[in-house]
């Protein structure tokens, strides 16, 4: 009897030993189970901080470059201030800190409030720099007075944050001003502005004056050339002698240039006064009476046309085209038209 009840107790003994060791590998599972959602949920949140930490950054980064584009709306309406701050003949830099925190820009993030605003030291390094209280940018006076007299006409490449827009991106404030300190087209702004302050002439305005001042004179001799050239035709005399210089087209500029010295130096240089060129003007001035006969033919009311040939000491057929007409005043004009030569 004893040994058979030893017997039987030995597979419930195995029975409750097995049950523990299940049960206490369902407890390590259990607890290695929550381990390891408590690290996926700790890795979660510190990912999540990261990635809100991204966004604050992007936000504030896109925020700043926003305000260094362009101005509000309201702002670029408003391209002339006229308050005082903008119509100074000097730049208008203040020092007190009322003006001053009138730029301030706040950029909210997770952790820290950032905020920025102009500098009362940056007038001392940047002399250029001008404070617009109505907008809250700063501008280059040289820049912005410059474009407002189109006074840059050799750089092309001229900031409009400084001369249009207006900058208030203060984070980079410090880099962009000595990179647009050094461009050239702050450098020709300003050499202009204080040459036109000064009253001296820009190179570009004194090339345009003499320009203008040569172009008048030249005129004025093309004038007197023309007008002789009509005297010599109306009077029927020959434009050119034996030689260019004895012709009579010559002599007579020669003689009215004792008048007008401008016309000797027109003469020297010979630009308009070959035989080509002279010729040339000979038959627009012939083109130009034609066309005033034929206006005043076409508003008479009675008119006709009369051609004759006739041989000329060359054996050539020349025929003659003349027009006559009667005016309002009943006066009878006879006018020739023209000499062709007809081939056979």
């Amino acid at each position: 009897m004893d040994i058979k009840s030893n017997q039987s107790d030995k597979p419930s003994t195995l029975y409750e030993e097995k049950k523990c060791q299940v049960i206490d590998d369902k407890d390590s599972a259990k607890e290695n189970s929550n381990k390891e959602s408590a690290q996926k949920i700790m890795e979660g949140e510190v990912l999540q901080e990261e990635k809100q930490n991204l966004v604050d950054t992007e936000n504030a980064e896109f925020i700043e470059s926003l305000a260094d584009k362009s101005c509000s709306k309201k702002t670029a309406l408003r391209d002339d201030c006229g308050d005082i701050c903008c119509t100074l003949p000097t730049p208008f830099q203040p020092r007190d800190k009322d003006t001053l925190q009138q730029t301030k820009v706040t950029i909210k993030r997770k952790n820290k409030t950032i905020t920025r605003a102009v500098q009362g030291n940056w007038f001392d390094d940047f002399p250029w720099l001008t404070l617009c209280t109505t907008r809250k940018n700063v501008f280059c006076f040289f820049c912005r007075d410059a474009a407002k007299k189109k006074l840059l006409m050799l750089s092309k490449n001229a900031e409009l944050a400084f001369s249009k827009n207006g900058f208030s991106n203060w984070k980079k404030a410090i880099n962009r001003f000595k990179t647009h300190e050094n461009s050239s087209a702050h450098k020709e702004a300003e050499s202009n502005i204080r040459r036109l302050q000064s009253g001296a002439m820009a190179v570009n305005e004194q090339i345009d004056k003499k320009e203008k001042e040569d172009q008048k004179k030249r005129r004025l001799a093309l004038s007197c050339q023309l007008s002789s050239l009509k005297f010599l035709l109306r009077q029927g005399l020959a434009v050119r002698g034996h030689s260019e210089s004895e012709g009579h087209l010559i002599q007579l500029l020669k003689l009215r240039a004792e008048d007008n010295p401008t016309i000797l130096s027109w003469i020297e240089k010979g630009r308009y006064i070959s035989p080509e060129i002279v010729n040339e003007q000979i038959s627009l001035i012939g083109l130009e009476i034609l066309r005033s006969v034929l206006d005043d033919v076409r508003q008479a009311k009675w008119f006709s046309i009369m051609a004759d040939e006739t041989m000329d000491v060359a054996y050539k057929e020349q025929l003659v085209v003349c027009v006559r007409w009667v005016d309002d005043s009943f006066n009878i004009h006879e006018d020739m038209l023209g000499l062709f030569e007809i081939h056979s």
